[in-house]
Order: structure tokens, then sequence, then C-alpha cells
């Protein structure tokens, strides 16, 4: 039997963004079927009566990287399984379009530093052009040309680098 969790990331701050209640909303949605696990963080504004386990990632510093987002999962996941609590073969990634292909990675690459194994499946049932928001207390979040220099240069720094200032 599959045992799904959500993973999901903000796609800036603060948690009334635009953005973050669209992702919001769908990791709601994608979680009532099967009453899916969610771990998410602080800025992905979850509806507190929805009848679903959330765990928030809370930053230490004020800005919480995907990596830090990742590491943080996957340490939940070992001590609920080490607890006899949960256990989850499946993981759905829901995230801004354009964050997905980090948010993959970061997953895959921490998963195999812990050995262990996970189905990753990236849900696409959000659009590019709704995930910036000029608001955003993330300048990197608010337009595309803001955007994608950072996101190309995290993508083509070499993983022992990216983990030091991640």
């Amino acid at each position: 039997m599959t045992k799904k969790v959500i993973l999901a990331f903000a796609f800036g701050a603060p948690e009334n963004i635009r953005p973050n209640r669209l992702i919001a909303h769908r990791t709601t949605y994608l979680s009532l079927p099967g009453g899916a696990d969610i771990f998410t963080q602080k800025d992905v504004p979850l509806d507190q009566m929805s009848p679903i386990f959330a765990e928030n990632a809370t930053a230490k510093k004020g800005y919480l990287s995907t990596l830090n987002i990742v590491q943080s999962f996957v340490n939940w996941i070992i001590v609920l399984s080490a607890r006899g609590e949960k256990e989850w073969n499946e993981c759905i990634i829901v995230a801004a379009p354009q964050h997905q292909w980090r948010c993959r990675r970061d997953l895959k690459k921490v998963l195999k530093e812990y050995g262990l194994t996970m189905r990753i499946l990236i849900d696409d049932g959000l659009e590019f052009e709704d995930m910036y928001d000029k608001y955003s207390h993330q300048r990197w979040t608010r337009s595309w040309w803001q955007w994608w220099p950072r996101e190309i240069l995290l993508r083509l720094l070499p993983w022992w680098l990216y983990k030091k200032i991640a």
C-alpha cells in the first residue's frame, strides 16, 4: 500500500502572499483523498481546521533555504519512522514550477546521503505566472528576472559548495 507524504515549499514570504496561498490550497487539495501527511514551512498557510497532520519547519535565522527544509523533512521522517509512528514510501512535492527542479534534486541527494529511498513525485497543478509576487519579503521571488539569475547559479554550483552556502 502506498503511504504518501506531501512536502510543500513556500515561494517567498510572508504567508499571505498569493503564491503561498496557492501552494497551501493545492497541498490541502492533494492531501484530502487519502489523508496524506504534510510537511511544510510556516509560510504555507494551511487551514488549521483541516483534518490533516502538518509539521512546520521553522527558520533559526529568519530564512529557511530549500536545502534546510529538505534536511528538516528527512530528519522528521527518520524520527517518526524510528518511533514506529509513520512510514512513507511516496513523497509529493508541491512547489512553484520554477522551484520544483531544485526541490526534487535536494530531496533526492539528502535521501541518498541518509541511505533512504522514496518515490518522489512532482505536482504540476500550479502555473508559473501565478508564482511571483511583488510584495514578497524575499526579493528573488518577486519577478522572473530576479528569480532566474539566482536560481541558475544555485543549480550550477557543485553539491558540496551548495551545501555549504545553503
